[in-house]
């Protein structure tokens, strides 16, 4: 990281302003700074509301059981090692002790990525050998899709071990999803724990704390659902496109004042 910001900083210090998703973020440069934080279009292939028609014909398309039935618990993430599809494995074993229920992750490799192919091909195996658990690899344009299978899910998962903001947890919590994450980066900013859903710790250390809190999720339905709608009401408020317009509309007045 330092020989890339040694690299960088000359050039950023250039520009009137540079635009930051955190705090945490902000280097020590001589450039003005603006936090504005990531955000979502609801009206997006990926975010806009779907007929329960075409959610339940992406269920049965994958050959996924009725949530109404088998909970689903879903993670949706590329394949990468740091986003936490093994601790979701092995914190949905201890799970799958006490409730019935199913685990589905869901992601896309890159063609032109060796190591991505390796990591999809290891983790598919590990998931072969789990009752219950799926594996499905998506084209990069599957939007509808995922959208129809966070919508259908019961609870989402986020266990990321590294994390820049995590749009995929602010898209399940707009479906009104209760989401249980890793306490790491942007994360931490979207979900107050226990209100709008939980934060775990991230690692290994954390795999006996997000069971707990999946459990509880599937054993008190009610307060799964209070959750999500709490989720979804932060989303509306922090997290959509017309906060980040706003956002950026100030930054601009701001240059064009000089202040």
């Amino acid at each position: 990281h330092s020989l890339m910001t040694d690299f960088l900083k000359p050039l950023v210090e250039l520009y009137d302003a540079a635009v930051f998703s955190a705090m945490s973020y902000i280097p020590n440069w001589h450039v003005r700074s603006f936090v504005i934080l990531p955000y979502i279009d609801p009206l997006s292939e990926k975010n806009r509301e779907l007929p329960e028609t075409e959610i339940r014909e992406v269920l049965a398309r994958h050959g996924i059981e009725d949530p109404a039935e088998k909970p689903l618990i879903l993670l949706v993430s590329r394949f990468d090692p740091f986003k936490g599809h093994r601790l979701a494995l092995e914190a949905f074993k201890i799970v799958r002790q006490r409730k019935i229920c199913q685990l589905l992750f869901v992601g896309g490799t890159a063609s032109d990525d060796p190591e991505n192919e390796r990591i999809f091909a290891a983790l598919a195996e590990e998931v072969r050998q789990v009752p219950d658990a799926r594996l499905l690899n998506l084209p990069p344009d599957s939007h509808r899709v995922i959208n129809a299978l966070q919508r259908a899910a019961t609870v989402i998962l986020q266990p990321s071990t590294k994390e820049g903001f995590g749009l995929t947890v602010t898209e399940g919590m707009w479906k009104e999803k209760p989401v249980v994450a890793a306490k790491v980066g942007g994360i931490v900013a979207q979900i107050a724990d226990g209100y709008n859903g939980f934060l775990v710790t991230p690692g290994e250390a954390g795999i006996g704390e997000m069971a707990a809190r999946i459990l509880y999720l599937l054993e008190h339905p009610a307060q799964a659902r209070v959750m999500g709608r709490r989720a979804r009401e932060t989303v509306r408020e922090r997290f959509l496109i017309t906060r980040g317009l706003w956002d950026e509309l100030i930054l601009v007045q701001s240059l064009l004042k000089g202040e």
